[in-house]
């Protein structure tokens, strides 16, 4: 037990120990400010994002980028038959995690006063919808946050919620 928790602690430093060697050599990259801007976003968030879906430059469109990340719609319709859809996760499931996790932290920092469009719509439809599971309202809320990443990306500018409210 005691080698485990030694091993154990030092697996800890080792990852701190990449993680900012990663900071070091992403904060040289236009996305890496970008991205930061958004509230919610940490420094380990930033550069997983970064790490997981590389230039976005290379994605024409945001539904692109989402298929890339597996949380493009599919429907099974046949006949009288309707589907509501689900994902294909047939994308990168790493960025989806991190995506996901970037949602929870998006909500969480709002409620300390560094509000955005995203958790602003998240937290709409988890009142309006009780029905829907969170799970669904966060892969819209991933959706959304792609592309607004996207278009930042694009257009090289920083998050403004003032200016992404009006949208």
């Amino acid at each position: 037990v005691i080698y485990y928790a030694k091993r154990l602690i030092e697996l800890h430093g080792t990852k701190g120990d990449i993680l900012t060697a990663m900071v070091d050599k992403a904060k040289d990259l236009p996305e890496y400010s970008i991205y930061q801007s958004i509230p919610g976003f940490s420094d380990k968030t930033v550069v997983s994002l970064i790490a997981e879906l590389g230039d976005l430059h290379r994605f024409r469109t945001a539904n692109k980028l989402n298929a890339f990340v597996g949380i493009d719609l599919r429907f099974n319709d046949s006949g009288d038959y309707k589907s509501t859809g689900f994902i294909t996760k047939r994308g990168n499931s790493t960025a989806r995690k991190v995506l996901f996790r970037a949602i929870s932290n998006i909500a969480s920092t709002a409620s300390y006063g560094h509000p955005s469009h995203i958790n602003d719509w998240y937290q709409k439809k988890k009142q309006s919808s009780l029905s829907k599971g969170t799970k669904k309202i966060a892969i819209g809320a991933m959706s959304r946050l792609l592309r607004t990443m996207h278009y930042l990306a694009i257009n090289h500018q920083l998050y403004d919620y003032k200016a992404a409210s009006k949208h």
